[in-house]
C-alpha cells in the first residue's frame, strides 16, 4: 500500500513540476508580470516614444522597438521569439494610448474577436497572430511567420 501511495505522490509532484515549468516559461505570463509590476515606468517610456524621445532602448531586458503609426498609434516592446523563418514566432507587448487592439506592428490587418479581450489576425497566408488585453492601454502579442 505504501508503494502505491509513493507512486501517486511522485506522479502528482511530476505533474505539478511540469505545470510550473510551463507556466513560468510561458511568454504571456511573463509579460503580464512585467507589465503588472512595472506599468508606471513602462507608461513613461511609451509616452516618451510617442513624443519622439527614443533614448531608452531596453527596459529590464525587453527591447523598446518603436512607435508604429496608423489611426491608433502604438509603442511596441519586443520580448523574444523562437524558430527560424519561415516558422518563426515573436512575443511582446504594446502600449496603445487609445486602448485599441491592433495587429503586429500596427499592420493594416483586420482583427477577429476571439473573446472580449482577445483578437486574432491573418494576412491571408500562414502569417498571423493574436493580441490579448492585459490591462487598460496594454496588450500582449504573438506573431508567427
Amino acid at each position: 500500500m505504501k508503494k502505491y501511495i509513493s507512486i501517486i505522490i511522485a506522479a502528482v509532484l511530476i505533474i505539478l513540476a511540469i505545470y510550473t515549468v510551463n507556466y513560468v516559461s510561458n511568454p504571456e505570463h511573463q509579460i503580464k508580470n512585467i507589465i503588472n509590476e512595472n506599468s508606471k515606468e513602462l507608461v513613461t517610456i511609451a509616452k516618451s516614444y510617442l513624443n519622439s524621445d527614443t533614448s531608452i532602448k531596453t527596459y529590464k531586458g525587453v527591447k523598446v522597438e518603436r512607435v508604429f503609426r496608423r489611426n491608433n498609434d502604438i509603442v511596441q516592446f519586443f520580448y523574444g521569439g523562437k524558430g527560424i523563418a519561415p516558422a518563426s514566432k515573436y512575443y511582446g507587448f504594446y502600449y496603445s494610448p487609445d486602448d485599441v487592439p491592433v495587429a503586429y506592428q500596427n499592420a493594416n490587418e483586420n482583427l477577429t474577436d476571439i473573446s472580449d479581450d482577445e483578437w486574432k489576425w491573418s494576412d491571408g497566408t500562414d502569417n498571423g497572430g493574436r493580441t490579448i488585453r492585459i490591462m487598460e492601454n496594454w496588450f500582449y502579442y504573438e506573431a508567427w511567420f
